[in-house]
């Protein structure tokens, strides 16, 4: 069990990120989709009974992350108050990851939340993802519907 710090423990999916860094997630989110059919999403809440990878499975549905048109949505779920995290790929995305990438984000997630850098742990990953989305899912000669909302999500 990862421990919470005072500072995390008073922190909600609500008031993790300022109003400012939601508004600068939101652009990093809309800015690193633009070359690429990927979509990112971002899912905060409170917290949650289950198992961080079933629970992000669960929400990676209700939000139909799988219905995008290359199955490339990602969906980057935080539980805060416990400070668990998992990363969803769906299965376009999947297939060209490293096995280990979903993971080392997670550690880079758990690494900057342990020194409460809750907006640059969740910009970093972004960024990765968004790296692999461009590489492997480049918008090309296609058009590049917006096929998710880039806001963050919340429960």
């Amino acid at each position: 069990m990862i421990s919470m710090t005072a500072k995390t423990m008073s922190k909600t999916a609500l008031t993790l990120l300022n109003a400012m860094e939601q508004v600068w997630l939101v652009e990093k989110i809309r800015d690193t989709e633009l070359p690429t059919t990927g979509e990112i999403r971002v899912h905060l809440e409170d917290y949650s009974l289950e198992n961080p990878l079933e629970r992000a499975t669960e929400v990676f549905k209700e939000l139909n992350m799988h219905d995008t048109r290359y199955r490339n949505g990602v969906l980057v779920y935080v539980a805060v108050a416990q400070q668990r995290f998992s990363i969803i790929g769906d299965m376009g995305v999947n297939h060209v990851v490293a096995d280990n990438f979903w993971n080392e984000q997670i550690n880079l997630l758990k690494s900057e939340f342990a020194k409460a850098n809750y907006y640059e742990g969740l910009a970093k990953v972004i960024n990765h993802v968004g790296g692999v989305l461009q590489y492997h899912f480049p918008i090309g000669e296609d058009s590049n519907p917006n096929e998710q909302p880039d806001d963050i999500s919340y429960a």
